[in-house]
């Protein structure tokens, strides 16, 4: 084998995969990744191709695209794999904005907290004296009967508590306060105001079924699909052909022994399609699938470079 070269693992007869040879030479895994390789079915010349675009050919954007994923892969680390899904999360979450900026605060530790403030300005002692500024100046109980009463899971134990829980910074800063009385009508706004930012469940709207368009009256229509079974690793191909009235003329559909992505079984379905089409004499016709990169390399004038060139070459071969 060590003259061996990838012609060598195809089976000339079928122009499809040697498995027991692929199976017998390379480890399981890599196996499995050359049988997923799609092969046309006429032998064409090796081709250099940009696999980070769907037509096969550079640009500066799929080639920025590429060099930062590269440089994102060499500095990736868990712990910010795990970061960035937080902050998806928080920033997903239906609250006011406010709320998830206090929590990506607190997740950056970013909180004016008297420990945050010693370290980085030291105005703890400030800190402290304010908040002792506001007791006195609040003319309310020592705050070591509402530290002990929210500490054991009783809540404020009085009305003086409360109100210092909501009042202490606006006095603090010399701001109007809110009272006891306007607490609850502060609460309903604080909830109608959540409930502005929840997502409204919407109501999924009826399928509509997209309508089949009859060709033009000299025409026939040939419409091809294609689906892959990843349980069963096998993938279907699918071909009907109809004529103005709509009446089906011909169908044909396939079963492949291989589970190959979207593009490249649309490309396998659009080959079938017109071989198919050809073999019973249909000569004039207009061919419709779903896939746009499919379509655009069909109608493309110049050779495709995509990872689906050998199948879309296949299928010009027949049209």
């Amino acid at each position: 084998m060590e003259t061996a070269t990838v012609a060598d693992l195809i089976d000339t007869n079928t122009r499809q995969w040697n498995h027991e040879v692929i199976d017998g030479v390379f480890a399981q895994d890599e196996a499995t990744l050359i049988k997923k390789i799609p092969l046309g079915r006429i032998a064409s010349e090796d081709i250099l191709f940009w696999p980070y675009s769907p037509d096969g050919r550079y640009n500066y954007k799929s080639g920025y695209r590429f060099l930062k994923e590269e440089a994102q892969l060499q500095t990736a680390q868990e712990p910010d794999n795990q970061d960035s899904m937080l902050w998806k999360k928080i920033w997903s979450l239906s609250v006011p904005n406010k709320v998830k900026n206090l929590l990506w605060r607190a997740r950056q530790n970013a909180m004016p907290t008297k420990a945050n403030l010693r370290a980085e300005h030291g105005v703890g002692i400030f800190w402290a004296g304010a908040y002792k500024k506001t007791i006195k100046l609040l003319g309310l109980q020592r705050p070591g009967s509402f530290a002990a009463a929210t500490a054991n899971g009783s809540g404020p134990s009085s009305d003086d508590d409360v109100v210092y829980l909501v009042t202490k910074n606006q006095v603090r800063l010399r701001q109007p306060s809110t009272s006891l009385q306007q607490i609850v009508q502060l609460s309903k706004d604080k909830y109608s105001e959540f409930l502005t930012c929840q997502v409204p469940t919407t109501v999924r709207a009826a399928c509509v079924k997209k309508k089949w368009k009859p060709p033009p009256a000299d025409l026939v229509k040939i419409n091809f699909d294609g689906a892959t079974c990843s349980g069963t690793n096998k993938s279907g191909l699918g071909v009907v052909i109809r004529d103005i009235m709509g009446q089906v003329l011909a169908s044909c559909s396939k079963v492949v022994n291989q589970a190959y992505n979207s593009s490249e079984v649309e490309a396998m379905a659009a080959g079938l399609a017109l071989s198919f089409a050809a073999k019973i004499g249909v000569k004039n016709a207009v061919l419709e699938g779903d896939s746009l990169l499919v379509v655009d390399a069909l109608t493309d004038s110049k050779s495709s470079l995509s990872h689906i060139g050998p199948l879309i070459n296949d299928a010009k071969y027949y049209s």
